[in-house]
């Protein structure tokens, strides 16, 4: 695939957010499985769910970036 100089740019970009959602979300699972606070818990399963939010929105514009069909 021939990208130009702007959408190779794009699309490392929205790749390394993807990374950083990853990151995110892995760090929360591990201080989900070593707590013991309710409330911890709580934070943490929230920032799972925000992080895995992200990562949906990161992978549909990668999608629309590519040319895929519409889900």
């Amino acid at each position: 695939m021939n990208l130009t100089n702007d959408e190779e740019t794009s699309l490392r970009s929205i790749v390394h957010d993807m990374n950083g959602q990853l990151f995110l979300i892995r760090g929360h699972c591990e201080i989900a499985k070593r707590c013991d606070e309710a409330i911890q818990l709580e934070k943490s399963m929230s920032q799972i769910q925000c992080g895995t939010n992200e990562l949906e929105r990161l992978v549909h514009e990668l999608r629309t970036h590519l040319g895929f069909p519409k889900i």
